[in-house]
């Protein structure tokens, strides 16, 4: 059934639908799991962990993230967490071996499991996982898991070679404190690597991306990928404050944004467009791709409405600059295809006159400018 007999047939449930749709999608959820057997090294994925969390509350100015735990991860538990909470990035601290496999605890006795690197792979084969957008192997010769798990990811980081456990906590480290700002997986790679090849060069273990299909990032354009801009110290200092001013003691993410759009001076035009940005994808996606399948115009419409989202936070924070790190959730859908989505709701908005010009227009640079850097 297509998304636009969907609409008109049973409205009330495709409102439900959507609003779980966009639960699922405005936050993206990392699952950090996490194995130490008895009979291997001791690996404290607790203290990875709290670090990651402790840069989430610093950068995650917009609550974009959510962040589980899971402990004394077995195969068990692995997969019931996957499927139960169906994370956007799912990161591993565990041990692999120089075999190509990677170990999880034992159910019984918290002893060693090994799981063979193709079996590993092939749960992300075998186990359609839209969801995922990125998985993070962060534990020493997991480029044999990397590979394999490629062939279903669209992006994947493992290590070609054994790591310390500090650096490799220093490397998460890096790459999420740069994601929470930029929510862009090959920048904050790059970032990352970059800062622990300077902390450790004789021991540095050369951290690998892979793209879907088994892709290996070419190292030259990681290391100019690293050279390009990231957010410095000094910007985050002030973004806090802002949002500290503007936000008080606003707990939730509606809160914020409620409070950040009374502040705005294009408080009109942000109202219209996170109010009407559902409806403005749903119109968007039924004119150009009504005889695909249900579920593929559901994932385009949500990846139209994370893109106004983006829109939204710029205008609000007076800050531009962010969209420049926008990515595409998968490469499901062509930069071609999306930007014809993106200039039909621009300029539907820009033709509603029930909107002040000036606000138009500010929306219109905003869309225009992001258009741009996804082309």
């Amino acid at each position: 059934m297509i998304l636009m007999n969907y609409q008109s047939n049973v409205s009330k449930q495709l409102v439900w639908i959507n609003n779980i749709f966009v639960m699922n999608r405005s936050k993206k959820i990392i699952l950090f799991g996490a194995a130490s057997p008895v009979d291997n090294d001791r690996i404290d994925g607790k203290i990875e962990f709290d670090n990651i969390r402790k840069f989430k509350d610093l950068n995650d100015l917009n609550d974009f993230y959510q962040l589980s735990f899971l402990n004394g991860m077995t195969v068990k538990k692995f997969i019931d967490k996957v499927e139960t909470i169906k994370p956007n990035i799912l990161h591993l601290s565990n041990h692999s071996l120089l075999n190509g496999r990677t170990v999880f605890e034992n159910e019984k006795d918290k002893t060693s499991k090994e799981v063979y690197a193709d079996n590993f792979g092939d749960y992300f084969k075998y186990k359609q996982k839209k969801h995922l957008e990125l998985v993070f192997l962060n534990s020493c010769y997991s480029v044999a898991q990397g590979v394999e798990v490629s062939k279903s990811i669209d992006n994947v980081i493992a290590m070609s070679e054994e790591i310390p456990d500090d650096l490799a906590i220093e490397f998460a480290t890096y790459f999420y404190s740069q994601l929470f700002l930029t929510r862009a997986y090959e920048r904050s790679f790059a970032y990352a690597r970059n800062n622990i090849k300077m902390i450790n060069e004789e021991k540095y273990p050369k951290p690998q991306f892979y793209k879907k299909g088994g892709i290996k990032l070419d190292d030259n354009y990681i290391e100019e990928l690293g050279k390009s801009e990231t957010v410095s110290e000094d910007k985050i200092i002030n973004l806090r404050q802002q949002v500290k001013e503007i936000l008080g003691e606003a707990n939730s993410v509606k809160e914020k944004r409620i409070l950040l759009q009374r502040k705005s001076p294009y408080s009109e035009i942000l109202d219209s467009l996170w109010r009407g940005r559902k409806k403005l994808a749903i119109r968007t996606v039924q004119k150009y791709q009504q005889n695909e399948p249900e579920d593929y115009q559901i994932d385009l419409a949500g990846e139209l409405m994370d893109l106004m989202t983006f829109i939204h936070d710029a205008i609000a924070m007076s800050d531009k600059s962010e969209l420049q790190y926008f990515e595409l959730a998968s490469d499901e859908f062509s930069p071609i295809l999306i930007t014809d989505c993106l200039k039909d709701i621009s300029n539907e908005l820009f033709c509603n006159e029930m909107i002040p010009f000036e606000q138009r227009n500010i929306l219109k640079e905003h869309f225009d400018y992001l258009i741009g850097e996804l082309n």
